[in-house]
């Protein structure tokens, strides 16, 4: 509902806790990502890429 309603302060609420539930995926596949770019929400889908490329990045420097 955050990522459909466009409404980055409460996407951030709810990663705070686990970031990785942004890779969940929803009864069709569709990750949070997928969804708010096919609804058009730019805010959303810039801090979702934003956070996964921090996990990523967070993952790799880990390794090190």
């Amino acid at each position: 509902m955050a990522v459909k309603g466009n409404n980055v302060d409460i996407v951030l609420v709810l990663l705070k806790p686990d970031s990785s539930i942004v890779y969940i995926e929803e009864n069709k596949g569709n990750t949070p990502l997928h969804i708010a770019t096919r609804k058009g929400r730019p805010d959303v889908s810039e801090t979702l890429r934003y956070l996964e490329e921090e996990k990523l990045v967070s993952k790799s420097v880990g390794k090190r």
